[in-house]
């Protein structure tokens, strides 16, 4: 059964945390469940968690898909989710197990001032992450978008600002970054794209250029 929670900017993080929490862990075969988001500017003061999804359905987390641009690079999505005031997470997943996650269509601005990242996508499945614009307060410390130990990722059309790393697999043998870009030069993170510890991330078509470099690679990491 299709299932659809919508979240406006009303409602505290705490408020958005229960509505997630409601939604039953197992999507059957065949069905979709979407959380939405309104358009509209939230303070984000605590990470957003989403644990623990199973079954053969797809889990669809998204902004406005009808806004200017909604299926290219852009930045002007409607959907802003701002966690600038400290250094946390906007999002994190853990164990995702269904065979596909998408997350689409959002802005959103984390602080830098020690690690965070606009995603962390953690011990899961795949996620498509697609058509977001995700930028820090400095390219000091924290990700626009980081698989860990997860099994795939594809990062495709999406603008990724000022932070430390880019789009980064930590320990995730399969990232194929699509097709992404920086925001310019007073807009981009150090490096583009980073592997650690076995990761690897596979290119097609544009890539975010870093300030400090397009890419890094530590630890046993792999980009080709």
């Amino acid at each position: 059964m299709d299932t659809t929670i919508t979240v406006n900017n009303q409602m505290s993080v705490d408020e958005i945390q229960v509505q997630v929490d409601s939604i039953d862990r197992y999507i059957a075969s065949g069905s979709v469940v979407v959380i939405q988001f309104s358009d509209g500017v939230y303070i984000v003061d605590k990470t957003i968690r989403i644990n623990g999804f199973y079954g053969g359905g797809i889990l669809t987390i998204q902004g406005n898909t009808a806004e200017v641009s909604s299926d290219i690079c852009h930045t002007t999505q409607q959907v802003f989710l701002d966690a600038s005031a400290s250094p946390i997470s906007v999002f994190q997943f853990n164990g995702c197990m269904v065979p596909v996650t998408i997350l689409r269509n959002l802005k959103m601005k984390i602080n830098c001032s020690a690690p965070s990242a606009g995603v962390d996508w953690y011990l899961s499945f795949y996620m498509l992450f697609g058509y977001n614009y995700v930028f820090g307060t400095a390219a000091q410390y924290g990700h626009d978008v980081q698989a860990y130990k997860s099994s795939m990722m594809l990062c495709r059309s999406n603008v990724l600002g000022k932070v430390a790393y880019g789009i980064s697999s930590i320990g995730c043998p399969l990232l194929h970054s699509e097709n992404n870009v920086d925001n310019g030069i007073n807009d981009r993170p150090a490096w583009g794209l980073h592997v650690k510890y076995g990761g690897v991330i596979s290119k097609q078509g544009t890539q975010p250029v870093g300030s400090s470099g397009p890419q890094k690679i530590e630890y046993g990491g792999e980009i080709r």
